[in-house]
C-alpha cells in the first residue's frame, strides 16, 4: 500500500508547522468506498463543521494522466469523517494512522548489502560521497582562509595586508 501520509505546511500562531495528513484516496482504499464517495462524504463533513474545502483540496495524476481532485485531511477531521462509517472501517483507517505514525517518527534502517558485490558498490558509492564532502570542505576552508587562520591561533589581531595577499596564514 503506497503511503499517502503526507506532511503540509500550515500556518499556526505565527510560526510555520508541519501536520500530517491522509489522503481521501487512501480513505478510499482503506474502507473499500468509491473514491467519489469519500469526497462527497468529506464535502458534506467539512461544511457541517465549518470548513473550507480549499484548504484541503488538492490533485493527483490518474493512470491515464489526468489531474483528479483528492483531499489531504488532518488526523482530527479524518478521524471526525470516519465516526460516521461502520466500527470495522473506523478501525482500519485508524490502525493506519498509527502505522503512518510510527513510521515518521522511526527513520528507515539502512539496508545491508546481501552479496559481495552489493557490499563493494556500496562502499565505493560511500568512497564517493566522502571525498565530495572531503572537496567541499577544503572549499569552504579556503574561500574563508582568513577567518579560520584567526580562529585556529586564537589571535587577538589580524594578520598584516601582505599575509593575507600572499594567501599564507601566518600561524601555519
Amino acid at each position: 500500500m503506497n503511503t499517502l501520509l503526507m506532511p503540509v505546511p500550515v500556518l499556526g500562531n505565527g510560526t510555520n508547522a508541519h501536520v500530517q495528513t491522509m489522503s481521501s484516496r487512501e480513505i478510499a482504499e482503506l474502507t473499500g468506498k468509491a473514491h467519489a464517495h469519500v469526497m462527497r462524504d468529506i464535502r458534506a463533513m467539512l461544511e457541517q463543521v465549518g470548513e473550507g474545502q480549499s484548504k484541503f483540496g488538492s490533485a493527483y495524476e490518474d493512470a491515464q494522466g489526468k489531474t483528479r481532485e483528492c483531499y489531504n485531511l488532518p488526523r482530527d477531521l479524518t478521524y471526525t469523517l470516519i465516526t460516521g462509517y461502520r466500527a470495522d472501517l473506523r478501525h482500519k483507517i485508524i490502525t493506519r494512522w498509527m502505522e503512518l505514525e510510527t513510521a515518521v517518527l522511526q527513520p528507515p534502517v539502512p539496508a545491508i548489502p546481501q552479496t559481495y558485490a552489493a557490499a563493494l558498490m556500496e562502499a565505493g558509492r560511500l568512497a564517493l560521497e566522502n571525498e565530495a564532502l572531503t572537496v567541499a570542505s577544503h572549499a569552504f576552508k579556503e574561500s574563508h582562509r582568513f577567518r579560520f587562520c584567526m580562529i585556529e591561533q586564537n589571535s587577538p589581531s589580524p594578520p598584516s595586508p601582505m599575509a593575507i595577499a600572499s594567501g599564507a596564514c601566518p600561524y601555519d
